[in-house]
């Protein structure tokens, strides 16, 4: 069994979710007592915040790379951030890292192309909505991707910050989510890609028409799935 290395605490209340997801994956798949290999470098999310909403990349890129680096000392044979906004920066901490990197992007992509979806909608903090990672990788495969409006985007981003990475479940929140959900699908979307891990812990697919991507349990199988998988 490989060694998995997860970047977490971005926020720990989804990264909790990843130990969860992955633990039930390898228990089932391989039964008894099994459970897996894996190393947690958990970061404060506090200062990572702060330099989000500043715009210092590059600060956040030097935290991530020293925590490859940790996971690599620590014996992981690969790694995944636990973050969809900070695969913003994944170009970058692959190149510097060269350790065996494991997408969040990538593997959502593949769950989108296995469902046969051609339009997605996107939420996530206003960095992720914003920014072209998730986009040009879902145009590059044929994807068309939306997004929602200025406005909504800030209403999105306000509920993650204030209320989902502190565990703050409410139901005018969830109201105001499914709205904006309802007018993507208006817009021909067939697909939602919650592209926050906080953003399960408020949605799930009963809740939606349309078929709800979960970026969290999506990357997390996958890690379990590499783990065990033959070389």
């Amino acid at each position: 069994m490989k060694k998995i290395g997860l970047i977490g605490g971005v926020s720990w209340k989804s990264t909790a979710q990843y130990y969860q997801i992955i633990n039930e994956y390898i228990t089932h798949k391989l039964g008894g007592n099994h459970s897996a290999k894996m190393v947690i470098e958990s970061l404060d999310f506090g200062p990572l915040e702060a330099c989000a909403h500043a715009g210092d990349w590059g600060a956040i890129e030097k935290t991530l790379v020293s925590a490859v680096r940790n996971l690599e000392k620590a014996g992981a044979d690969f790694f995944l951030i636990c973050a969809n906004t900070l695969h913003k920066l994944e170009k970058s901490i692959c190149k510097k890292t060269g350790m065996p990197f494991l997408s969040i992007v990538s593997e959502t992509l593949k769950e989108v192309t296995l469902k046969k979806i051609k339009k997605v909608g996107l939420l996530g903090t206003k960095f992720t909505m914003e920014s072209a990672f998730f986009k040009e990788a879902l145009s590059r495969n044929g994807v068309a991707c939306l997004t929602p409006p200025e406005a909504d985007r800030m209403k999105i981003h306000k509920i993650i910050y204030d209320e989902l990475v502190k565990g703050i479940l409410q139901e005018s929140s969830r109201a105001v989510y499914l709205k904006i959900i309802q007018e993507l699908e208006e817009k021909g979307c067939e697909g939602i890609i919650l592209g926050c891990t906080e953003i399960p812990l408020l949605i799930q697919q009963a809740d939606v028409k349309s078929i709800v991507l979960d970026t969290t349990k999506i990357h997390a199988i996958a890690a379990a799935q590499r783990s065990i998988e033959e070389p």
